[in-house]
């Protein structure tokens, strides 16, 4: 059975928009022009700023009922599914591709799902050409392959091969990830529950609107006939029941679905599709913004309540302590905490209003940052445990590849933003800058200073090896000015202690960038660098998209926190999932 395919074989066709001039525009008309700013993640955006032709040869590109949509704009080469006909007449751009294919029921299935958009993502970014705006021609449109499993019918399903791989990379998992997400749950591998001190892993958690419902086990037992006289796996599957609290999960064996009750196994015919929600409020049907709404609708709750300094002693009390002694020694000891947290937050105002360089601020920052954590830890016995738990079963795997001092980091990050949302009208600067070292930490050691380690176990003669990037021309300019920069740095770390091979946050990212120009094709030290660099990481770590996240996270996040301007709730929650998804793909592409 064929298991890759090229998109223009399962497509009725392939086409492009036309471009328009700007004398072809209209503020209204017949038709109403996509774009790629119309693309959202998925979802079709009409924009107030959408201009609209006149012009009837547009009629071969409107969009119908079951198109398919593709920005060849990137770095994101984002798609849609028109799955209801347009309510007024679309065409495209030529920044825009089309494929028809309302007959092709899996090419709609694949783009619907989560995994689908991902993979499509991966290769589009691959065969892409243009580094500061990457683009996708039409041809390499139609020649990109895509994964290939019939999934109209459950008893269509591919069968295991007894020889396979990982479970987790076989052809059952990702097209039952595929299907599953097309027709609305949330899919997530290898998942962990912590159970006590110990984790239950199910092969695909099911989840709905972010609330874990159920989930698929995935048997192959090729000399078993039939699964369910198997005692081995019912006794797998109630153990992972009772640990879940499920009332029933699915199970995959050779090439059949089953519906499993704690009792007995029942055959399925179709593929299990989530109840429909019953309320007419709006969902959101991806993580990211889940979090977000659920987090700010939490603070917003704890801010109408903290109306006074006697309410917000008694909130942090909830939080942090189990009350133990009498009323009036634990509110001594809270008043304690608080008067730390304040005065954190005073002496952090404090240094922002200074006239000290950016660098100067954060060094003063995090000595502030460390000193109070210190002394909260050690003097008033607080625990972070619990932090530290919540952090492990959100980072799943990747939790074990962080360095012992983002471990941290991280915790105490949580704890401060837990106490120093309850001030009145306060700065969440700390828990942003503490966040943000952690992310500096791992690219500082992962990367940069591991690179130096390498530079010295090679016994490089540094000053031979790479004398293009630090000699200077007969007009005593560099050869180029960004390799001479990065290697006048690496001079420097390899003639110092290596406590004091530092590299800032947005400094290391406009190192990476260098990786991605035409300098690193005559610079030996950037060449030495990246295939250094390439030996540890996945290439997608030099993506033009990954490498924009941590700009945006240097500046709109780290660099405000250092700045007098003051960090809300709203952005202190957003920034914190979208700092923690940063660094979970970051260690995701550490091998």
């Amino acid at each position: 059975m064929k298991t890759e395919i090229k998109l223009q074989e399962l497509a009725e066709k392939i086409i492009t928009g036309r471009a328009i001039s700007p004398s072809q525009k209209n503020e209204s008309g017949d038709y109403r022009v996509i774009s790629p700013k119309n693309f959202s993640d998925g979802v079709l955006e009409l924009k107030d700023n959408d201009y609209y032709i006149n012009n009837t040869s547009f009629k071969p590109y409107i969009i119908e009922k079951g198109d398919i949509l593709i920005s060849l704009i990137g770095p994101n080469f984002y798609s849609v599914v028109i799955s209801n006909i347009p309510d007024e007449p679309l065409t495209i751009t030529h920044h825009v591709a089309v494929i028809k294919s309302k007959n092709n029921h899996y090419l709609n299935t694949f783009f619907n799902s989560n995994t689908g958009k991902k993979h499509f993502i991966d290769i589009a970014r691959k065969f892409s050409s243009g580094v500061n705006i990457p683009q996708l021609s039409i041809i390499k449109l139609k020649s990109l392959t895509i994964p290939f499993f019939p999934l109209n019918d459950l008893n269509e399903f591919v069968k295991f091969e007894p020889k396979s791989g990982s479970i987790y990379d076989t052809q059952i998992t990702e097209s039952l990830v595929i299907k599953l997400e097309s027709i609305g749950w949330e899919v997530k591998r290898e998942f962990r529950i912590r159970v006590g001190s110990t984790f239950v892993i199910l092969d695909l958690a099911l989840f709905r609107i972010g609330v874990f419902e159920t989930f698929v086990e995935i048997k192959r037992y090729p000399k078993i006939e039939f699964a369910h006289n198997n005692s081995g796996l019912k006794g797998q599957l109630n153990h992972h029941l009772r640990k879940t609290e499920s009332t029933y999960c699915y199970c995959f064996y050779n090439g059949k679905l089953s519906k499993y009750d704690t009792e007995s196994f029942t055959p399925l015919n179709d593929f299990p599709y989530p109840e429909p929600i019953t309320n007419n409020s709006p969902s959101i049907d991806f993580e990211f913004f889940k979090e977000v709404l659920d987090e700010n609708l939490r603070l917003k709750e704890e801010l109408s309540k903290n109306k006074s300094i006697q309410k917000q002693l008694t909130q942090i009390s909830k939080d942090i302590f189990i009350i133990k002694s009498t009323t009036s020694r634990t509110e001594e000891k809270i008043d304690s905490i608080l008067s730390l947290i304040t005065s954190l937050d005073s002496d952090f105002k404090e240094t922002k209003n200074t006239g000290l360089d950016l660098h100067e601020k954060l060094l003063k920052l995090n000595k502030q940052l460390d000193s109070s954590i210190s002394e909260i830890l050690a003097n008033h016995k607080v625990s972070i445990a619990s932090y530290r738990d919540i952090l492990e079963q959100w980072f799943s795997f990747e939790w074990n590849k962080f360095e012992e001092l983002s471990r941290s980091y991280l915790p105490s990050a949580e704890y401060l933003f837990d106490n120093l949302k309850k001030l009145e009208n306060p700065d969440l600067s700390p828990f942003i800058l503490q966040y943000c070292r952690a992310l500096e930490n791992e690219m500082l050691n992962k990367i940069f200073r591991n690179y130096i380690k390498s530079l010295q176990n090679r016994n490089i003669d540094f000053d031979n090896e790479f004398s293009w990037d630090i000699e200077l021309k007969e007009n005593r300019r560099p050869k180029s000015e960004s390799s001479y920069k990065f290697a006048r740095h690496i001079q420097k770390c390899l003639k110092a202690d290596e406590s004091k091979w530092f590299f800032e946050l947005g400094t290391m990212r406009i190192y990476l960038e260098y990786l991605t120009g035409k300098t690193v094709n005559k610079s030996p030290l950037l060449q030495d660098f990246k295939s250094y660099l390439l030996s540890f990481f996945h290439s997608n770590i030099l993506d033009a998209e990954f490498l924009i996240k941590i700009k945006e996270t240097t500046e709109e996040y780290r660099n405000k926190a250092a700045h007098p301007n003051r960090i809300s709730f709203e952005d202190a929650t957003i920034g914190k999932v979208k700092i923690k998804n940063l660094l979970k793909k970051f260690l995701e592409m550490y091998e």
